[in-house]
């Protein structure tokens, strides 16, 4: 049986991540007391024909017993040391924005401010990101972002279908670095098309863009290394069993070589079978 146990701070997805759960065919419970996780086990034990794959998402909603958490985990483990624990979170401001555009409360500051009520809810759970299994940072993430990344990362892999889901994401470091990144990439010693007046305005998008960054001897051999790095690693991972790869391209501002330099990758290792997806951050 497969067991992912979610938590994270309140407005940085779950309710989006437990409805992804839900679509992939996992059994999901919301909002469960610690207290009831033993008694979870032994009736998953008791019918472990009828659940393959449960979720159960435990949070600071359980304000006078969540501090026990990896307690309950560890002893979770000596019977199935398959479990998992997915850890959800956000920059504060993230968070703050988010709550006001829901105009929603924060759980442990229904009185008091929103900022309190981070405050409050960080120094509960930190006991349990310490031990998270899968950590993300949902603030550069839409909500179809989280739940392909989820999918991504959690939908059994099919025969025939290689097991390493990529994303390949363009960013600009001006507007900070993606902290879900497993491999990060400065293409800002490429001659910026943003200097050039018949670009300034256009993307990586664009051919005109695109063929100015390309033309550079340097961006040649950056992608024939670059290339080869991937194809060295991207086997290797794997055979190691790695689900999921985000391969982070950052120039200035995310606009143009970035763009372009991702746009290019990806058409490469689209090819054949492959889970791969293009993401550019900084025009979404």
């Amino acid at each position: 049986m497969k067991t992912v146990i979610v938590s994270g701070v309140s407005g940085s997805g779950k309710s989006v991540a437990y409805k992804t759960f839900e679509n992939l065919g996992y059994h999901c419970m919301d909002n469960v007391p610690v207290q009831m996780l033993s008694h979870y086990q032994s009736y998953f034990q008791q019918y472990k024909n009828d659940f393959d794959k449960v979720v159960l998402v435990v949070d600071a909603r359980d304000t006078s017993s969540i501090n026990t958490l990896p307690d309950e985990i560890q002893k979770w483990k000596k019977h199935d040391q398959s479990i998992e624990i997915l850890f959800l979170d956000a920059r504060d401001h993230v968070l703050i924005q988010r709550y006001s555009e829901t105009r929603h409360r924060h759980p442990l500051s229904p009185k008091g401010s929103i900022e309190d009520g981070i405050a409050k809810e960080r120094e509960l759970l930190q006991p349990i990101r310490d031990i998270a299994t899968l950590y993300i940072d949902s603030s550069d993430f839409l909500p179809r972002d989280l739940r392909q990344y989820l999918v991504k990362r959690y939908t059994d892999t099919k025969d025939g279908a290689h097991g390493l889901g990529i994303t390949i994401m363009s960013f600009g470091f001006k507007y900070g670095v993606p902290l879900n990144s497993d491999l990060l990439i400065d293409v800002r010693f490429i001659k910026n098309p943003f200097f050039e007046k018949d670009l300034k305005s256009k993307t990586g998008l664009d051919q005109d863009v695109q063929d100015f960054v390309m033309q550079q001897p340097e961006t040649m051999l950056f992608l024939d290394k670059m290339t080869a790095l991937l194809d060295f690693l991207i086997p290797l991972y794997e055979k190691a069993g790695k689900s999921y790869l985000q391969l982070s391209i950052g120039c200035t501002g995310g606009q143009h070589r970035s763009v372009a330099i991702a746009e290019c990758l990806g058409e490469k290792y689209k090819s054949g079978n492959r889970d791969l997806s293009i993401v550019h951050r900084e025009q979404e």
